[in-house]
């Protein structure tokens, strides 16, 4: 109420002014703050700074009008960061207009609120990810649905797309597989590498125990299922760098074990510029266990088919 008076007693002096374009134009724009036509208002001091470029109130109100429309502008195009930003700069002002106080709150409110909503659609985006990578798909798929009739995917359509598409291409070849499982040889080789063969396929499939950890949705759940994938594989890759030890002449296991100081170095880098991405939030230390763990699993097949007698 305040604020009415004081705008109404403006237009009212700058009415008895004259009736020259400055002094309209600064009724109207005063007037259109007052019914919160905030374009309306800002064409009209732009209007009253070209009669008077140099005029500090003109100028202070377009510049205001100005920054309002970009906040719009960002909240209508869900650029949440940027509408707080300059809602913010608006807000901090002492000389603010009071017409925008209110809209600028509310604006900032809404940008806030999506903010977090659109946040938490990446951490479920990426947690599905993770289960596709661990050959999760009927998982996958079930909370792909869910997060489908949340409706609050926004801006993430393609990569729900490109996730379902994931899921089905891999439901499909899980199918094929157990149509045409291959026949087993009746006889095998007793060689260590036939042995080790076995050892890795009997780590594939010991990660059913883990399916609850994974299908209860929580960060700290998904971690934990994520450190004892890792654990899992790393203790099978020392297990296969002893027997090569016992396997390989000297000179390859002196150029073995170069190579292998420089791999760890290098998985280490991976899963840090994986985490990365994730850079503060609560998922980074799952994406950095995730890739430790892959990359070990990769490592371990490496040194059997190409090492290992």
């Amino acid at each position: 109420m305040k604020y009415s008076i004081i705008l109404i007693l403006m237009i009212l002096f700058l009415s008895g002014c004259g009736d020259n374009t400055y002094d309209k134009a600064m009724k109207q724009g005063y007037a259109a703050l007052q019914k919160e036509e905030f374009d309306k208002a800002a064409a009209s001091f732009q209007l009253a700074l070209d009669e008077k470029p140099e005029d500090q109130e003109a100028g202070k109100a377009y510049e205001q009008l100005t920054l309002f429309k970009k906040v719009n502008e960002a909240n209508d195009k869900k650029e949440w960061d940027i509408s707080i930003e300059k809602a913010d700069q608006l807000l901090k002002r002492t000389d603010l207009l009071p017409p925008l106080k209110q809209e600028l709150e509310k604006y900032k409110r809404t940008a806030a609120d999506n903010k977090e909503k659109q946040s938490k659609v990446h951490d479920q985006l990426a947690e599905i990810e993770a289960l596709i990578n661990k050959q999760n798909y009927a998982e996958a798929e079930k909370r792909l649905e869910q997060l489908k009739e949340e409706k609050s995917l926004e801006n993430e359509q393609q990569k729900v797309n490109e996730l379902s598409a994931s899921v089905k291409a891999g439901l499909q070849s899980k199918a094929k597989e157990t149509v045409a499982q291959p026949k087993k040889k009746e006889t095998e080789s007793t060689s260590k590498k036939n042995e080790y063969l076995q050892k890795l396929a009997k780590v594939e499939s010991s990660f059913g125990d883990l399916d609850h950890l994974y299908e209860s949705g929580t960060t700290y759940d998904f971690k934990e299922a994520e450190a004892e994938v890792y654990k899992r594989w790393d203790t099978l890759l020392n297990d296969i760098y002893g027997e090569l030890k016992k396997q390989l002449s000297a000179l390859e296991m002196n150029k073995l074990r170069n190579e292998q100081r420089q791999w760890i170095k290098n998985r280490d880098k991976q899963a840090d510029e994986s985490a990365a991405s994730f850079e503060g939030g609560s998922f980074a230390g799952v994406q950095y266990l995730s890739t430790l763990g892959q990359m070990t699993r990769e490592r371990c097949y490496e040194l059997v088919n190409n090492y290992m007698k």
